[in-house]
């Protein structure tokens, strides 16, 4: 992944599900999920992930991810 500036007027918080706190791009293309407490069998950590739109008929609203990396603070993984 490229290093990128995300910024924050860009994204839109999301409703807690598996992740503790998801913001997302308007156009869903980019995304930051904190996973502290339920990190999935991993440390505490924060994905910074990149999607595509998957585009297998015209208006397809799924995406798929190309990026996921995983940022662990200090002591962390």
């Amino acid at each position: 992944m490229t290093t990128k500036t995300i910024r924050y007027q860009e994204l839109t918080p999301l409703p807690p599900g598996q992740s503790d706190f998801i913001l997302r791009s308007a156009d869903g293309t980019k995304q930051i999920r904190l996973d502290v407490t339920n990190p999935h069998g991993l440390s505490p950590h924060v994905n910074v992930e990149t999607f595509v739109p998957r585009n297998a008929f015209p208006g397809d609203p799924r995406m798929i991810r190309t990026d996921n990396l995983h940022v662990f603070p200090k002591g962390g993984q």
